[in-house]
């Protein structure tokens, strides 16, 4: 097991918009959802980049990203 936790893109949503709204600090937020101040970084960098779309969890490749993947390594 990675230990990884892995959290909903409701989750990550509701953490972001707070945290870009300004309501709350980061430390506060890390403190009342138990994440670290990395995952609230990579996440807000994440729904600037992509929106919500970038909070979701799974990823869908395409075959050729696949293929390409295999080639490079």
């Amino acid at each position: 097991m990675s230990g990884r936790k892995i959290y909903s893109a409701e989750l990550k949503l509701e953490i972001v918009e707070k945290y870009l709204k300004g309501d709350i600090g980061i430390k506060r937020l890390i403190e009342e959802y138990y994440v670290s101040f990395g995952d609230i970084q990579k996440w807000r960098d994440a729904y600037q980049e992509h929106d919500v779309t970038g909070l979701n969890t799974t990823h869908l490749y395409i075959g050729d990203f696949k293929v390409s993947v295999v080639e490079y390594i």
